[in-house]
């Protein structure tokens, strides 16, 4: 069967179930069955019966319940990520993808849940351009052998990768000045650098975090816990536990990306709201991937080919969290994923 018969055929399923059930939108967590999708006029569709298991044991395996106005249509969504997957896959490229715990979302609803870097935010404030020596860099380093690195958080539905990002270089920081390795406050970033320019759970810049902590600086993740949505600025001054004095930015330079990462873990904007993100399994990600940054990570080491990257999508995304990414030039200087474009990173 080619794709435009099953395209048509699921076009036809999604009209046929929003008939069946438009009286009935009690959330459910029943497995989508043929007969549920109306597939079971067709008598030659062994292959959709199997997607449709594949698709119970996903929704079973992430814990997903949806109405049975919905499961009919987010069945459509996830069937054309998994033709996205196996097309990948079988191009043996050098990394992979899987049905993971957004494989039902498009990527439009991807992007408007798990993402949230703002370059429209930077200002002249932002250019703190420094030209580092290249001089004796290592040719490969990674800050986690060293216990430089805190563990894998996660910004759940909060389009606060910004604060994330910022948090995790700022830990590492800390570690490297004061000798021991903490979780800050993702929550107080994310409630209160407002008046530096972000935007709370619809995005910003790393940078604002950065003059925010300088000014005002931090607290313990323990005594400003993480919510998962925005909340008005609760920060007490009396229970700081650090304040970085500045920040620098890095030239738009992969040579001058490692000198960066050489000296500590470093911020960075991304392109993820493409399947190289989305469904990351595992590998050196080195095309498809963009450079219309829209996603705040940090560099973490590298080697003599590629970046690590420390993500903020739980531990059951990527390898363990993290994501390897190609180093370079490509994009036109920007690198793979257009992780070269904008690097920030806080100084003690």
């Amino acid at each position: 069967m080619n794709n435009t018969t099953l395209s048509l055929i699921l076009g036809l399923a999604i009209l046929g179930s929003i008939g069946t059930y438009m009286m009935s939108s009690q959330r459910t967590g029943a497995n989508l069955s043929l007969k549920d999708t109306e597939f079971y006029k067709f008598a030659d569709l062994p292959e959709l019966e199997h997607r449709v298991e594949l698709f119970n044991e996903w929704t079973n395996k992430y814990n997903k319940a949806f109405s049975r106005i919905e499961a009919p249509l987010k069945f459509k969504v996830w069937n054309d990520n998994y033709k996205i997957v196996q097309e990948h896959n079988a191009k043996n490229l050098s990394w992979t993808l899987e049905m993971n715990e957004f494989a039902h979302l498009t990527a439009e609803e991807f992007s408007a849940m798990h993402l949230g870097f703002k370059p429209e935010l930077h200002t002249a404030e932002d250019e703190n351009l420094e030209i580092l020596s290249e001089v004796g860099v290592p040719s490969s380093y990674d800050w986690r052998s060293h216990g430089v690195v805190s563990s894998i958080k996660n910004q759940a539905q909060c389009g606060s990768c910004y604060a994330f990002a910022s948090v995790a270089a700022l830990e590492s920081l800390y570690k490297l000045r004061k000798g021991t390795l903490m979780n800050l406050s993702n929550q107080q970033l994310t409630d209160c650098t407002t008046g530096y320019g972000n935007n709370g759970c619809n995005g910003g810049l790393m940078t604002n975090c950065y003059r925010y902590t300088q000014a005002s600086g931090i607290e313990r993740a323990s005594t400003y816990p993480w919510a998962g949505r925005q909340q008005n600025c609760a920060h007490s001054t009396s229970k700081n536990i650090y304040k970085n004095t500045g920040y620098r930015t890095v030239a738009v330079d992969p040579n001058q990306l490692k000198a960066a990462v050489a000296m500590q873990p470093v911020t960075v904007g991304v392109e993820a709201d493409q399947s190289a993100f989305q469904m990351y399994s595992g590998g050196v990600v080195s095309s498809n991937c963009g450079a219309n940054l829209d996603h705040a990570i940090t560099i973490v080491g590298y080697t003599d080919s590629y970046w690590i990257v420390k993500n903020q999508w739980g531990l059951n995304w990527g390898e363990k969290g993290y994501i390897r990414i190609a180093r370079g030039t490509q994009n036109g200087g920007k690198g793979v994923c257009g992780i070269n474009a904008m690097a920030s990173y806080p100084t003690y």
